[in-house]
């Protein structure tokens, strides 16, 4: 329990300490770069999942017309 408690100390001091050194701008533009790839992770999780779903659905379109 105390080490866990050092650790958070610890890491909210060095995160004190990174934002007192920079400038609201500066904090605006991790934030934005940081969006900026949470949502190209996003979009390309789901674009991921409906190709495969549009690539699994052709492959039963073609398996029923072969079957009729």
């Amino acid at each position: 329990m105390n080490e866990l408690l050092t650790k958070v100390s610890y890491s909210f001091s060095a995160v004190l300490s990174f934002l007192s050194l920079t400038s609201l701008n500066d904090i605006a533009l991790f934030i934005g770069i940081l969006l900026g790839i949470f949502t190209f992770i996003i979009t390309w999780f789901y674009k991921h999942k409906t190709y495969n779903l549009q690539v699994k659905t052709a492959c039963l379109m073609t398996k029923r017309s072969r079957d009729s």
